[in-house]
């Protein structure tokens, strides 16, 4: 039986029943963001839990004694099924708490008291002019259904802690969507990561972080790839903790 697990140097994570798979996108995302004092962090469309578990080893290595306290909501139910077993074997320290809903940011938003000092997001994104026939497919990549930018911004506005961050990646189209919606609240730009597939190449990702506070911008740009296709060394040096063959 082909083994279905992805992994990490560290752990390793069952994604077979979740919506989407562990790709390049999440990793990426989980590398880029700085982490130092978040103690309760909120990962939207958690999908198998792949953000959250990559942060929470992140977040080891600064031996902090507070209670961490991770959630990842989706409305995918075979995704949190997945997540939650994927906890059970995930090497988590005795002051880290993680969990898993399946409920929508919708319905997660109103009733959650205590805000996050980090949020993070690989979104859905495609519109519907690209609506996949699987219906998975379509709860993982579409907005318009399910999680539309508008209520995306709203969600994190209300969860947001006054000094939190909130971190997500997209096509740099799709950024630009969202840029023009999150303008619409207090929350500023303050961090862009441009990702090129192969070095020379156009950006087709962009990693943005974005605050109450204003921050001078942080702004870098990273290739996958070099032009011989073998992985460039920037980016081995940012997900090297992670990747087992880096």
């Amino acid at each position: 039986m082909k083994d279905s697990k992805f992994y990490f140097k560290k752990f390793s994570l069952a994604h077979s029943k979740s919506a989407l798979k562990i790709g390049t996108d999440s990793v990426l995302l989980s590398a880029a963001v700085p982490i130092t004092n978040a103690q309760r962090i909120l990962d939207i469309g958690c999908g198998c839990g792949v953000i959250l578990f990559c942060l929470a080893q992140k977040l080891q290595a600064t031996e902090e004694n507070e209670i961490q306290t991770f959630i990842g909501i989706d409305i995918d139910e075979n995704s949190v099924v997945e997540a939650l077993e994927n906890r059970i074997s995930y090497p988590k320290l005795s002051n880290q708490k993680i969990d898993f809903e399946k409920v929508s940011l919708q319905a997660f938003a109103p009733t959650d008291v205590e805000k996050f000092d980090l949020i993070v997001s690989n979104p859905p994104y495609f519109g519907s002019s690209l609506l996949s026939p699987k219906e998975s497919n379509c709860v993982s990549k579409h907005r318009d259904a399910n999680l539309s930018f508008s209520d995306l911004v709203a969600g994190v506005d209300k969860l947001l802690s006054d000094k939190g961050s909130f971190f997500l990646i997209l096509p740099v189209s799709e950024m630009e969507l969202f840029r023009t919606e999150i303008s619409k609240t207090e929350m500023k730009l303050f961090y862009e990561m441009w990702v090129e597939p192969i070095e020379g190449k156009s950006p087709n990702r962009v990693i943005c972080g974005f605050s109450r506070i204003e921050m001078p911008l942080q702004k870098c740009n990273i290739a996958i790839r070099k032009e011989d296709k073998t992985y460039h060394s920037d980016y081995i040096k940012l997900t090297q903790e992670y990747y087992l063959h880096f």
